[in-house]
């Protein structure tokens, strides 16, 4: 057993125990015992300098290597070894630890291996000795061989002919084939503005920035993100256009869904829904409040406010207790009443405090009349009051300044639909909601229409002068 000793080796001593790795230093035949020395146990240097295991505390015995290798013993608890190694591990074991069934002083020799044992032994040794001469034939390439050689740069760049290749390619090139090696070179003695990387070879039409027109001369042009113009239309020119969509079965229905999708699109952004309706937070969902007129513009609010309901916003609606004589708005309103959100008819049973106000009191053809209403005075002094920003959905344009004009909304943020009004700076930030209105309806009305949405519904517009 001497040649063992000094043998780095892994004793698995179960769940209880643990693993250890050494140094062999002593084997004890006679009363089945092995002690290491510079022992770990699960990979932790021990504090003792040498430890003595008894043969039935081992339930596995592994060599991991012959010599004393002390970087093996560090880095790994439990290696894995070779299959030679692991074999030279079980026979130690045999002739060092009897079964523990068995009395430790019963001496052991090493079971013969049968047969296919043999055979297996033998081929994955073939094998080996296959993968050496591979390694041998790839890799035993003196390297004195080269050693004193230099690869001569210039004589081998002279045997490329760089103007007889270009010559052989310009040949067989259709002449209107344009390449970046042609744009590049100097021509006439004058040299030509080269491209950068980020630049095309190809020329593109200039991109048109003017791609809707209007028949009238617009009161405020707005520029998207993009640059794109778009001008502002008349609230009577887009009533027209709206209805001759009507005529053409983009109903007031669809129209009021798609304008009620993009406020909550909007809605939900500004409210930071992102964090606030995860279902870790439902304790703090946001808070809106819609107030809407007895009109189509008051359709449209609720529209928008049983969509945020329908993402689980904390939604109450105000809506004065009148004579409702808009179906839409009848129709919008029995579906609100679904949603088991608040439904409201006087100010004072708003929420004190909420996160947004969409507002849709004013109609575009009544506005001059239901601002002097009481509950419309009380709905925009209460609006005014509140901390919160004020959404207004698809008002209608200033009026001009009169003497005695009611008190508005101070909103600071405004959302269109199709085409622009000519806000004023009042009306806070302009947003653009698309409606999907066909190009053929545009060009009935004498628009030239390509739409600046984009892949977007919802686009924020800002206000240029007109020239």
């Amino acid at each position: 057993m001497e040649e063992y000793i000094g043998a780095i080796v892994s004793l698995d001593c179960g769940p209880a125990l643990g693993h250890y790795q050494g140094e062999v230093s002593t084997i004890n035949n006679q009363d089945q015992t092995l002690t290491i020395s510079k022992p770990f146990r699960n990979g932790v240097p021990c504090t003792m300098s040498e430890l003595t295991f008894s043969a039935q505390d081992v339930r596995k015995l592994e060599i991991i290597s012959l010599t004393p290798d002390p970087v093996v013993v560090q880095k790994s608890s439990v290696p894995l070894l070779p299959k030679k190694a692991r074999n030279i591990g079980e026979q130690m074991k045999t002739q060092l630890m009897p079964d523990a069934r068995s009395s430790p002083k019963k001496a052991f020799q090493t079971p013969k291996k049968s047969e296919r044992e043999v055979a297996g032994g033998s081929n994955v040794k073939s094998r080996r000795n296959q993968q050496q001469s591979k390694n041998d034939l790839c890799f035993s390439t003196p390297a004195e061989k080269f050693k004193n050689e230099e690869f001569d740069f210039e004589k081998n760049l002279a045997l490329f002919d760089k103007q007889a290749v270009f010559e052989e390619i310009d040949s067989s090139q259709q002449p209107d084939v344009v390449r970046l090696v042609d744009t590049n070179r100097r021509r006439g003695g004058r040299t030509e503005a080269k491209y950068r990387h980020d630049q095309n070879v190809l020329h593109s039409a200039p991109v048109r920035y003017n791609r809707i027109a209007v028949p009238e001369t617009p009161e405020v042009e707005y520029v998207t993100d993009t640059g794109l113009v778009v001008p502002s239309v008349t609230s009577r020119a887009r009533d027209t256009l709206l209805q001759a969509a009507q005529r053409h079965g983009l109903t007031i229905g669809r129209q009021q869904e798609m304008l009620g999708r993009g406020c909550t699109e909007m809605a939900l952004q500004l409210v930071g829904s992102h964090a606030r309706l995860m279902p870790e937070n439902l304790h703090q969902a946001p808070r809106v409040a819609c107030l809407c007129g007895p009109h189509s513009q008051g359709a449209a609010g609720l529209n928008a406010a049983r969509q945020l309901a329908g993402h689980g916003v904390q939604v109450t609606v105000f809506l004065p207790d009148l004579a409702l004589t808009c179906r839409a708005l009848s129709t919008e309103l029995q579906l609100y009443r679904l949603t088991g959100c608040r439904l409201t008819h006087t100010v004072s049973d708003l929420p004190e405090t909420v996160d947004l106000i969409v507002c849709t009191l004013d109609d575009h053809e009544l506005s001059s009349q239901l601002a002097f209403q009481p509950w419309h005075r009380s709905a925009v002094a209460w609006a005014n009051g509140s901390r919160a920003p004020v959404l207004a959905l698809d008002p209608p344009a200033p009026p001009p300044p009169a003497a005695a004009a009611p008190a508005a909304i101070e909103c600071k943020y405004t959302l269109g639909a199709v085409l622009p009004l000519g806000y004023g700076a009042q009306q806070g930030a302009v947003y653009l909601c698309n409606l999907n209105v066909p190009t053929e309806v545009f060009r009935s009305q004498r628009i030239e229409y390509v739409s600046p949405f984009g892949p977007r519904i919802v686009i924020p517009l800002h206000a240029r002068d007109v020239d």
